[in-house]
């Protein structure tokens, strides 16, 4: 064997692991794209919203989920539509809940205790009228007669169909009368307040 046939050999054995690792190369970066084509991977970022909260009583806004609200409220009389009020008078006062902007349904809750009142001992509730929908639309749903000195409403306001944001025929006012005994010595300067415990909560209808 000739020196340059000894060389030969010697160069064919070196490179041959070498080209082995660049077919090995080439077989990985075939397998790695052909991979890739079937495999997808991605990252969402999900956003949920948190429905809107939105109930007012009388003009004052409830904020919390779960709310009460303690009112004075001055009787108003029938006659007059004013504040003065002698004894064997009926007054009345409203109670409004608005809803029109809040996007949860509601239940709510109307305590009206005259002991807890300024009014004139014996003074009681003759009874309440709830109405529905507001301005030209508002329209009185029923009457209930008391003749005690406390009264309990109960109701919810379901939010329509749609899931939209509620609008004015969800507001409700209920108009709640009171009779002043006769005869009472009444103080002239002194407004007479009604004070109702109103409570407001998230609907959850379980049906």
């Amino acid at each position: 064997m000739t020196l340059k046939e000894h060389y030969s050999i010697n160069s064919r054995k070196s490179i041959k692991p070498y080209f082995k690792l660049i077919i090995l190369f080439f077989i990985l970066i075939t397998v790695s794209h052909t991979y890739a084509r079937y495999t997808y991977t991605t990252i969402n970022n999900g956003v949920i919203s948190v429905a809107k909260w939105h109930i007012e009583i009388n003009g004052t806004e409830i904020t919390n989920a779960t709310s009460n609200l303690n009112n004075n409220i001055r009787l108003l009389n029938v006659e007059d539509n004013t504040t003065n009020i002698d004894s064997g008078d009926e007054c009345y006062f409203d109670i409004i809940i608005n809803p029109s902007t809040t996007e949860v349904a509601i239940s709510y809750s109307i305590l009206v205790d005259l002991a807890e009142s300024n009014l004139p001992s014996g003074t009681k509730i003759l009874k309440y009228e709830k109405f529905v929908n507001t301005g030209e639309n508002e329209e009185k749903d029923k009457t209930e007669n008391i003749n005690e000195e406390m009264v309990s409403i109960i109701e919810n306001i379901p939010l329509p169909e749609t899931q939209i944001a509620l609008n004015n025929e969800s507001v409700r006012r209920y108009r709640i009368f009171c009779k002043i005994p006769f005869p009472t010595d009444i103080d002239k300067d002194e407004d007479f307040t009604v004070t109702p415990t109103i409570t407001v909560k998230q609907y959850i209808n379980q049906q």
